[in-house]
Formats: structure tokens, C-alpha cells, sequence
């Protein structure tokens, strides 16, 4: 397809040189081969403060060489674009049976620097270039237990390998301690002050300053407050992390090529060509990867080497900060690892734990000693031999390295600024969930039609109330999602204000996540919606998230929050 752009004697004319990019999409039938549309030149003009006009010559059956576009109710005319940031102009143009939604993004300075076409035709759209969508903002991805499935083990487990993992100790803090110069001080990152002076926010990490105080991860600012009076609060500052994490990255994959990112603050690194190598040149590997960090980063991190991929996780988390731990031989684990608790163990959380120690199981040393029998009686023949293994550092783990990250489920949850009695405060809020939970349906290409929302109260127990509640269908819409949390939850919302609670947080979670993609009989998306919110994610992929907002965030419950992007409407 060939886009160009006329200049017209109008007094719009601004707007349409100095075009930067075209989005340009594949067209095909139904129940039919791929057919991509040839050389078709479309003329845009505009013309006046409702109209935009549209000529078209093309090879495609019904489409006539000057048909107008209307602009759509909900748009933003060129005149309106004065004095914004951006502008979303939304047409149709029609010819017969056929369709094509156009979208245009205008700059404040009358610039046209986004053209979308979401054509109709024949019914179906594939774009060629897919965006690219931003599945980690916000998002804290701590572990995924990928050593304890099957999925993610090598075929054999007869081949040696050696491991080396990377772990930036207190990564938040230490970045906001070398942006601002905070070296030596106890800095926590998560937490805020109010106006006058009421610590607010939840900790996300402390520096070690702040740990000798015994504040920990998890912990209220206030309480952390309580512990060390000379804290220095930062809110977490997503983008800042996610931009030196890259960094760190990329020197990491000077050293090997298979390097798993996984999270913003730990990754693997497949080393297994020094296996054969003496201990002395292993950890002078080590050694070398901590200084490359520390000298081009300027960040201290810890290092453990070992042949197995948990035993490596294990062995980074002994010596903190700027530790290396190498462990080679069955010496060296019955020395540094087997003392451990099996809690510390990928896939043993809480629950599990408190089950092995009902057994008799404390230690990686009891694992051991007593063979995978009590694994398998407690979690069953194949996960519990696999689980075992795990723990005794025989897993088979695979690095991976370019397997992208497909969540079960999603969810969202945050904890307002400051508690709020007004219901549309709360809608707002409810609103951003909606807004962040289906962009990221999206952009894993997941659908959901059953979701729980939690509405948490303001008072001493982290009570609340929950609901579930159902779309009409498969969706990843936030219409949709937004119209039926509402129409079950605002009633719930009202009663229990009347009540007399307060409200201090949501939690938005999916219950059914799928990839279907059949069609349903009784329900199936507007394609007018759908359209929109392709172009919606396709602006703010490329400029940004929040550069496109629901109205509704407008009324959110004001004041500070956990993440400093979402203070904003640039969530």
C-alpha cells in the first residue's frame, strides 16, 4: 500500500506534512487466501471542522474514486487538536458493502504523526507489523518456579552443565541511591509522604542501611518509619529500572549466549563451556562479571556458580552484598547449600514447607538423607520425584533465553494513596484496573470472560469483600469488563459505604484466562471497539502508556501511589 498526502487550500492545512510513519496491514477474506491490496494511493485532505475527504484509486471491486469520511461522534476535530498534547480522529469511510475505520493521531503542534488503517473490507484484519506491548510495566515478576516443570527441563539430564546467576543486590535501592547520591544512607523504595508528613506507600525493597534497621520488603512505610526515623522514601520508578536492567543485560550477554532475564533484578547464564575448566578461572569468570556490572553500571551485584540451576540461585543468596559463591563439587554443596532450610527451595512456598516439616523435613541435608519417598507421598509420583530432584540440585533446567513469558492468569492490585468514601472514586480506580488488566489480555493474546474484584476496607485487618462477575463472553475489551464489574459492583460498593467503611484499595483479577479463539454463538466483539482499541495500543506502544486514557481515570482517588508512573494519567 502507498499512502500520500495532498496539501489542501484550507485553513487545516498544517496538518497534514512532516508525516513520520504508516501502519500499514495486510487485508483477507474470511474463508479465503491471503489477499494483500496492490497499489492503492489514497489522497487525505482536509476539509473543514466535521469532514475529512478521502479519494481513494485502487484495484479493489466497489470502492469509487471519491467517497467522504465522516467523522465518528466520539472523536476530536482538527480544531480541538489546539492547545492538546494529542488528538485521536476516528472516520469511516464507506464505498457499498465495504469499510474502513481510519484513525489519526495529531500532535498539539498540527502535526499528523500516526496514521492507523483498521479496514474492513473482507471482514478481517492482520497487521503486518504487530506493536509491540509492555507486558512488565508495573508488574513485579518475581518467581515463575521454572526449574519444577516439565516444560521448562532439557530432554537429558545426562549432559553436565554449569550455571552462573546474577543477583543485583537490592536493585531499586541501589539505583535510586546512585541516581541521588544516597550512598550510606537507609533508603526504602515504595513509600511517600504526605503533605503533612504521614508516611504512606508499602515497601518494595530497602538498601542494606535500611535492613540493619530491620526493615524488610512488604512492610508498611509507617512501620518501616517507626524502625528507622531517618528513612529516605522513594516511590518505585518502573521505566528507571527497566532502562538499567537492559543494561546489565546486555553485559551479560558478552558472556555468554544464552542469558535468561528473570526479573528486573536476577538472571542465568549458561556457562557451560567451562565445565572442564580449573576452580581459579570459574570464579575468575565470576569475578569478571561483577566488575563489568560495578565499572559500567556502577551497581554491586552477587554471583553464584554451580551445576545445577537452583543450586546456582542458592549459592548467590549466601554472601550479600557483592558475594561470589562457587559450588563444583558434593563437598561443596554439603558444605554450603544442604545446611539450608528447604523453604529457601524454588516450588516449596509456605504451604508446602509446612507439609514437609510435618514429615520430619526441615533441611536440604533431611532431602537427602531421606531420598525422594516423603516428596512423592506429599506431592505425588511425578512432581514430587521432580521436585525432589530439584532440591538435591539435579534438575535439568533449560536457560531460557528466548521463551517469552505467557501468564495463567492476571491480575491487578493497589492500595490508594489514602482511603475515600465516594463511590466514583472508587469506579475510577476500578476503571484503571480495567484499563491495565486488558492491556495486557492483549498483549498476550488472552481472552477471559469470568474475573474477581476484591474491594478492601480501610482499617487494621486488610478486611474486605469480593465478587466475581461475568462478561458477556470471551473478551480482552475494556468496555466490556468495566460495564460488568460495574453493574455487580457498584451496588456492593454503595452498600457498604452507607455502612460506614471505607474503601483503601482494589484488586481485579481474571479467573478463566484462554486463547480461544473460536467464535461464540450468543456474543462476539463490536468491531468498531475492537478497531478502536487496536489503534488505541498501537499509539500507546509507540508513545507511551497512559498517552491515551478512558475518561474515567480522571476521577481515581487522588494523591501519591506505590509506582511514581501511575501519579499521572501515563499509567
Amino acid at each position: 500500500m502507498r499512502v500520500c498526502f495532498e496539501k489542501a487550500a484550507t485553513a487545516h492545512a498544517p496538518l497534514l506534512p512532516q508525516v513520520e510513519r504508516v501502519i500499514q496491514l495486510d487485508y483477507q477474506e474470511p474463508e479465503g487466501p491471503l489477499r494483500v491490496i496492490n497499489n492503492v494511493e489514497i489522497t487525505v485532505i482536509a476539509g473543514g471542522d466535521d469532514k475529512m475527504h478521502m479519494t481513494g484509486i485502487a484495484d479493489m471491486v466497489g470502492i469509487g474514486a471519491a467517497d467522504s469520511c465522516d467523522l465518528v461522534d466520539d472523536s476530536i476535530t482538527p480544531n480541538e487538536a489546539e492547545g492538546r498534547d494529542f488528538s485521536l480522529v476516528v472516520g469511516s469511510f464507506k464505498s457499498g458493502k465495504h469499510r474502513c475505520d481510519v484513525y489519526f493521531f495529531v500532535t498539539s503542534d498540527h502535526r499528523l504523526t500516526e496514521i492507523v488503517f483498521i479496514c474492513s473490507l473482507y471482514g478481517f484484519v492482520k497487521p503486518m507489523v504487530q506493536p509491540r506491548y509492555d507486558l512488565t510495566r508495573n508488574v513485579h515478576r518475581i518467581c515463575l518456579y521454572n526449574t519444577v516443570t516439565a516444560d521448562h527441563q532439557h530432554t537429558s539430564n545426562r549432559i553436565p552443565r554449569l550455571y552462573l546467576h546474577v543477583d543485583m543486590n537490592c536493585f531499586y535501592a541501589q539505583v535510586e541511591q546512585s541516581c541521588y547520591n544516597l550512598f550510606g544512607l537507609p533508603v526504602i523504595v515504595g513509600g511517600w509522604r504526605k503533605d503533612n508528613g504521614t508516611p504512606r506507600g508499602i515497601v518494595a525493597t530497602s538498601s542494606y542501611e535500611a535492613r540493619a534497621f530491620g526493615v524488610r520488603t512488604g512492610m508498611s512505610h509507617l512501620e518501616a518509619t517507626q524502625l528507622c526515623p531517618y528513612l529516605v522514601p522513594l516511590q518505585v520508578h518502573w521505566e528507571k529500572y527497566q532502562a538499567i536492567s537492559a543494561e546489565v543485560r546486555e553485559i551479560l550477554t558478552s558472556f555468554s549466549p544464552s542469558v535468561e532475564s528473570y526479573s528486573s533484578d536476577e538472571a542465568f547464564l549458561d556457562i557451560t563451556y567451562m565445565i572442564g575448566k580449573p576452580r581459579g578461572e570459574i570464579e575468575a569468570l565470576g569475578a569478571a562479571v561483577k566488575n563489568r556490572i560495578y565499572h559500567e553500571v556502577g551497581l554491586l551485584c552477587s554471583i553464584g556458580i554451580a551445576r545445577s540451576k537452583t543450586y546456582s540461585k542458592l549459592a548467590s543468596d549466601l554472601i550479600k552484598p557483592n558475594g561470589l559463591v562457587v559450588v563444583l563439587t558434593p563437598e561443596d554443596a554439603v558444605d554450603k547449600i544442604y545446611p539450608l532450610s528447604l523453604k529457601e527451595v524454588w516450588g516449596i512456598g509456605r504451604r508446602r514447607f509446612a507439609r514437609l516439616q510435618e514429615e520430619g523435613l526441615h533441611t536440604i541435608a533431611d532431602a537427602v538423607d531421606r531420598g525422594p519417598g516423603g516428596f512423592q507421598k506429599l506431592f505425588g509420583a511425578f512432581f514430587g520425584q521432580m521436585l525432589w530432584e530439584t532440591t538435591i540440585g539435579r534438575d535439568c533446567a533449560r536457560i531460557l533465553d528466548e521463551e517469552e513469558h505467557i501468564p495463567r492468569e492476571v491480575g491487578y492490585m493497589h492500595t490508594f494513596s489514602d482511603w475515600t468514601d465516594d463511590p466514583l472514586r472508587v469506579c475510577g480506580e476500578i476503571g484503571k484496573a480495567v484499563q491495565q488488566l486488558c492491556y495486557r489480555m492483549r498483549g498476550c493474546s488472552r481472552r477471559a470472560e469470568r474475573f474477581s474484584c476484591h474491594i478492601r476496607f480501610q482499617d487494621d485487618h486488610w478486611r474486605g469483600v469480593d465478587f466475581t462477575f461475568t462478561t458477556p463472553g470471551l473478551t480482552n475489551l475494556d468496555d466490556y469488563v468495566l460495564e460488568a464489574c460495574l453493574h455487580q459492583g457498584y451496588p456492593i460498593i454503595c452498600r457498604f459505604l452507607a455502612a460506614g467503611q471505607t474503601i483503601r484499595g482494589i484488586g481485579l483479577n481474571t479467573v478463566n484466562l484462554t486463547d480461544n479463539r473460536q467464535l461464540e454463538l450468543f456474543f462476539r466483539e463490536q468491531s468498531k471497539t475492537l478497531n478502536l482499541y487496536t489503534a488505541i495500543d498501537a499509539i500507546n506502544n509507540r508513545f507511551g502508556m497512559g498517552t491515551l486514557n478512558k475518561a474515567s481515570v480522571l476521577y481515581a482517588v487522588e494523591g501519591k501511589t506505590h509506582f511514581l508512573e501511575r501519579n499521572s494519567l501515563r499509567m
